[in-house]
């Protein structure tokens, strides 16, 4: 008996094999081009919200930097240096959900660009009450948490945007620079913050990375987004 299904067994497979239809190369699973490093970057679209990230990531990690120290200038208080970074992230916990809604149903490219806009108003008047000694610790919280609400909306109207602006199988090359321009920066931002720190003050620093928000600002604008939004 077990001989008798054993031969069966064989003589169905030995069926299957003659019967099955040769495999072609349109049926090979299609292969992704090899890219270079920075491949991603010869689109121009893709290249302005590139060099866009990098500046608001640069601005963000100065001000990771900048907002402890003024909150301590004005305090002296530890306690309040911790409450300061909780309502950074405040806003992420709130509406960090219903941001990435916005970013699926709407214009990708005017949430950016108005996220962008409040967070530079934001360090515009950080900068102005700092330099005119009007600044309250009140208003640092107040500000605090203005930036990090622009900041739930920023990033996945900025992630979602990308696909928008490279071919699919470049995509990963994309959302890699994308990244690395965040991580870089999360080093070089404090190190730039902490050099201007050394020959000037804090509303200067807050007034430079006003500054560099217009390069933002202006770099998001150049965007044009062909395909869908």
């Amino acid at each position: 008996m077990l001989l008798a299904s054993l031969s069966m067994a064989r003589d169905a497979a030995s069926m299957a094999r003659d019967t099955a239809l040769p495999v072609t190369a349109a049926d090979q699973p299609a292969a992704f081009p090899r890219t270079s490093t920075f491949h991603s970057l010869r689109y121009a679209e893709f290249r302005y919200l590139w060099q866009g990230q990098i500046g608001a990531s640069a601005s963000q990690w100065m001000e990771q930097l900048a907002r402890p120290l003024l909150i301590l200038e004005l305090t002296d208080s530890e306690l309040l240096v911790g409450l300061i970074a909780a309502t950074r992230m405040l806003p992420q916990l709130l509406i960090g959900i219903w941001a990435g809604v916005l970013a699926d149903r709407m214009d990708k490219k005017r949430i950016l660009v108005t996220s962008q806009f409040v967070t530079f108003a934001t360090h515009v008047t950080t900068a102005a009450l700092i330099l005119t000694s009007l600044i309250e610790p009140w208003m640092v919280f107040l500000t605090t948490f203005t930036a990090g609400a622009s900041q739930a909306f920023n990033q996945p109207a900025r992630t979602s945007l990308v696909p928008r602006l490279v071919p699919r199988e470049y995509l990963t090359n994309a959302m890699a620079l994308n990244s690395a321009a965040f991580s870089v920066m999360r080093t070089g931002g404090p190190a730039i913050g902490g050099l201007v720190l050394i020959f000037f003050d804090l509303g200067d620093l807050y007034l430079l990375q006003s500054l560099v928000y217009v390069w933002v600002i202006w770099s998001t604008s150049k965007i044009s987004v062909t395909t869908g939004e």
